[in-house]
């Protein structure tokens, strides 16, 4: 996730550009350079990625500094379970007696149990969420995947091994809409990009789901044949579903006509599976691999732009800066984050 607001980079990204210099509320007690490590400026990128290492889990915060490319650790967050799916929300809905919801930086996990839990990263130590979704009619089953409204931000997808899909409101902290009619388990979940009651998903028995979540019955099923590793949409494409296999070709779904493509270019995209598929205003589509190759492809023209090729091992969930369309970043099985802004490579290859 990536963000020049205060945390956020892990799997998915929002977020907006800084206005001011801010500072946690932290009297610290470490020399003046180790109290500057603190300071987030206007200028930096956040980063939120989740970590696991042996039986410890946790959530990481990161400051990548795009001038001197630099990258490090701000602070972490301990969690009880390991993470699974992130997302970013830009307000804290825990501040019931306000007539506003505040501005804050909060992270959305969901986990290996049920739960899905809210945490404020402008704490530097929390020792709990601020909130926690669960309860009656919550999730049974693990949390596989976390969509936040594009626009109403008190809005949350949540997909789950549980074989449901749930939709919450913030404002009461309870499921609104619930979607049980899955075979296997819901692996990803996503809002359309110009449909704002529409949402796709896909299951562990290989098929796309789209449904309005006005009308329960409205439900589209569609067999893909292949078995799907992950999925996106465009905010530039909007009638196409791009959808990473374990095999590591890509496929184009188009809502408009009904059809399931695999275009030649993306035939054999990777040697691997595609945990992690991206998009961004540029009209390009970033995928990585199991190959620890990272890619990059015009979608209108259906053709290979840049490569890039890690030491990082597997490449996990990746996200798109918000501010900065080529910057993009990934975790991998290696424990380490890798960030790579591929203009200037672009460029490069264009000289």
């Amino acid at each position: 996730m990536l963000t020049r607001d205060l945390p956020t980079f892990a799997s998915e990204a929002r977020g907006k550009r800084s206005k001011e210099k801010d500072e946690y509320p932290h009297e610290l007690e470490d020399s003046d350079d180790e109290n500057e490590n603190y300071v987030i400026r206007a200028t930096d990128c956040l980063l939120l990625a989740g970590k696991i290492e042996e039986d410890n889990a946790s959530l990481e915060v990161y400051v990548y500094e795009e001038k001197d490319f630099n990258l490090y650790t701000h602070h972490d967050i301990m969690l009880a379970s390991f993470p699974v799916a992130l997302e970013w929300l830009c307000c804290d809905f825990s501040s019931v007696e306000s007539t506003e919801v505040p501005r804050a930086n909060m992270a959305i996990v969901g986990m290996m149990t049920p739960e899905i839990e809210i945490w404020n990263l402008d704490l530097l130590e929390p020792v709990e969420p601020t909130q926690v979704l669960s309860g009656k009619n919550a999730h049974t089953d693990a949390v596989t995947a976390l969509a936040l409204h594009p626009i109403r931000n008190n809005l949350l997808a949540s997909a789950s091994a549980d074989r449901s899909l749930k939709i919450w409101d913030f404002t009461t902290m309870l499921p609104v809409f619930s979607c049980v009619d899955y075979k296997e388990a819901v692996q990803g979940v996503q809002w359309s990009q110009d449909n704002e009651s529409v949402i796709f998903s896909y299951s562990g028995d290989n098929k796309l789901k789209i449904f309005d979540a006005r009308s329960k019955d409205s439900a589209t099923n569609i067999a893909c044949g292949f078995s799907i590793e992950s999925f996106t949409t465009s905010p530039v494409f909007t009638d196409l579903i791009f959808l990473g296999s374990d095999d590591g070709s890509i496929h184009i779904f188009d809502i408009k006509t009904g059809k399931l493509q695999k275009p030649a270019a993306f035939a054999n995209a990777h040697k691997k599976a595609i945990p992690s598929l991206s998009t961004n205003k540029q009209g390009h589509l970033i995928s990585n691999s199991l190959d620890s190759v990272i890619k990059v492809f015009d979608i209108k023209t259906q053709s290979l732009l840049i490569q890039q090729v890690t030491t990082a091992e597997s490449l996990f969930g990746s996200s798109i800066c918000p501010d900065n369309d080529s910057l993009f970043a990934c975790g991998s099985s290696i424990g380490e984050v890798v960030v790579w802004d591929y203009t200037f490579d672009l460029k490069a290859k264009s000289n």
